[in-house]
């Protein structure tokens, strides 16, 4: 069977890598116009193709979750709250509770947020580094930022040595609350 020029996808979004908000969005749009014009023109109107489309609508309905929790979560304010909610479960367990990866993984599947969120060790892995790698790179640019304008202040440490596998001086410094820091998305 041969296809017109018009019938072909658009060559921008041909093997395109589409981003959760951009699906989220996108099936919105689509759920919003469905009921008046075909998949086949809301597709071209979208600009994207027919083929993504029918896979998010299928990976939608596959998901092991309510109907409300699956509009909840697939809808743009759900998304950013499913994202915070994660960032602030990695940031606790990973880095208050001294938890581990896998820990962040059993979270995700006993939360049942394991059917939005990929729960495998490696892509929480990845995710841990990438915050890791960030809170570093914040924490620089706080640190020139502040320091020419803070007054040094007293600390109390306690101190200790380590023999692994030089000597090393350890001192720990503790600060028991919650930041109330705003966590973006």
């Amino acid at each position: 069977m041969t296809h017109s020029t018009t019938d072909k996808e658009p060559k921008t979004t041909k093997n395109r890598q589409w981003n959760r908000k951009e699906v989220t969005s996108n099936l919105v749009q689509f759920e919003e116009i469905r009921s008046k014009k075909s998949q086949r023109q809301a597709t071209k109107e979208l600009g994207i193709p027919r083929t993504s489309l029918q896979y998010w609508l299928k990976r939608l309905d596959q998901l092991n979750a309510s109907p409300v929790v699956k509009a909840f979560f697939e809808s743009p304010e759900g998304l950013a709250f499913l994202h915070r909610l994660v960032m602030a479960a990695r940031i606790v367990i990973l880095t208050f509770a001294n938890g581990s990866i896998r820990t962040v993984c059993c979270f995700l599947e006993l939360s049942g947020l394991d059917a939005f969120v990929a729960p495998s060790f490696g892509a929480q892995q990845k995710a841990a580094v990438a915050m890791e790698e960030e809170t570093l790179v914040f924490g620089q640019e706080e640190r020139a930022r502040l320091s020419p304008i803070m007054e040094p202040k007293k600390v109390t440490v306690c101190e200790d040595e380590t023999f692994h596998p030089e000597i090393c001086l350890v001192a720990v410094g503790l600060d028991l609350g919650c930041p109330k820091r705003h966590l973006s998305a």
